[in-house]
């Protein structure tokens, strides 16, 4: 079973264009992290984490995820934004509905989960996430 990240991954490197390849999805979600990771004071070991869906070991790194989140829409206000989170999840899956429908109810399960520090919000939206999608049996494998 792989964390939540790998939904914030694959949508942050797929969703920004349906018509790029497997390696050009690659590129520019490192691009992205590691913008980021340079404007939230992490480093390359934590963008490394998230490529290998590892969860956070530093603030910079939870910092990283946060400024992700922020960048495609998936987090706004210390929240998961449920409704930008399902399309982007779209885009990312080609439409595939049953897997728009589980980064959906993902999002819903997660949706109350927050904290002042958005960077501490990230985190715990990526806990809630890891564990929601054990107790549903999802594997972001099959996703």
């Amino acid at each position: 079973m792989k964390s939540f990240i790998v939904l914030v991954v694959v949508c942050c490197a797929i969703g920004l264009s349906e018509s790029l390849s497997k390696e050009q999805r690659k590129e520019m979600f490192y691009k992205v992290a590691n913008e980021c990771a340079t404007k939230e004071g992490g480093s390359s070991a934590d963008v490394d984490e998230i490529a290998a869906h590892k969860p956070a070991s530093t603030k910079g790194g939870k910092c990283v995820r946060a400024c992700i989140f922020e960048a495609v829409g998936i987090m706004k206000n210390n929240q998961v934004d449920v409704e930008s989170t399902a399309n982007v999840a779209a885009m990312a899956f080609d439409g595939d509905a049953a897997k728009v429908s589980a980064a959906r109810d993902l999002a819903t399960a997660c949706a109350s989960v927050t904290d002042a520090d958005r960077c501490e919000a990230a985190f715990k939206i990526m806990a809630c996430g890891r564990d929601s999608a054990k107790g549903r049996g999802i594997s972001f494998a099959d996703l």
